[in-house]
């Protein structure tokens, strides 16, 4: 039968449930300290939860193991049993806690951003962003482009054409040029 006075008692030694709770907590230090520094996932958001899952498991598991030491040292308030009883329900709670989130959270957060991903056009290397994908910051690209290429003297067009009304200029030959002239107009086809 569970005994309340029993938690409450000081001086009961270094018992077989101290040895079994060590070695947990020294288990769950590792694994958490691995889990922090080692734990590779090439998914951002799995890599996160098992990186701050390590952190939280490391701190409960060396919470649990300053307690057993002051038990074995035989500290007068912190030698009762109550404060190993306790710190191991909280390492069984964030426990419970890390494989619901991994198996029942997790799985949807995962597809959502992967979902989110696929929607949002790729950006190209070395292109430049002008904000968010909105109308506005569209426009204000389109301004933006307009606005240089004026000062550099060159013709900008819309969607309806050139911007000053004057009739394009035929487009030159694909590759009469150079290598790199070349590969632009491939890159442009491409598109």
């Amino acid at each position: 039968m569970f005994d309340i006075q029993n938690l409450l008692q000081d001086g009961q030694g270094f018992g077989g449930r101290s040895w079994v709770a060590m070695a947990i907590w020294v288990i769950g230090l590792i694994a958490g300290v691995y889990f922090y520094q080692g734990w590779r996932e090439a998914n951002p958001l799995r890599a996160r939860f098992f990186q701050r899952t390590g952190l939280g498991l490391a701190i409960i598991s060396a919470v649990g193991l300053v307690v057993l030491a002051l038990r074995a040292f035989g500290v007068p308030v912190l030698s009762k049993p109550i404060w190993g009883y306790l710190v191991f329900l909280a390492t069984l709670g964030y426990l419970a806690w890390a494989a619901y989130f991994l198996t029942q959270r997790l799985p949807a957060l995962v597809a959502t951003s992967r979902d989110a991903a696929r929607r949002q056009p790729t950006q190209r290397a070395g292109a430049r962003s002008y904000g968010g994908g909105g109308k506005q910051a569209q426009a204000g690209a389109r301004t933006y482009a307009a606005a240089n290429a004026k000062q550099a003297g060159a013709r900008t067009y819309t969607a309806d054409g050139p911007a000053d009304g004057q009739p394009a200029a035929p487009a030159r030959p694909v590759a009469t040029t150079n290598r790199r002239g070349a590969r632009r107009d491939k890159k442009r086809k491409g598109r």
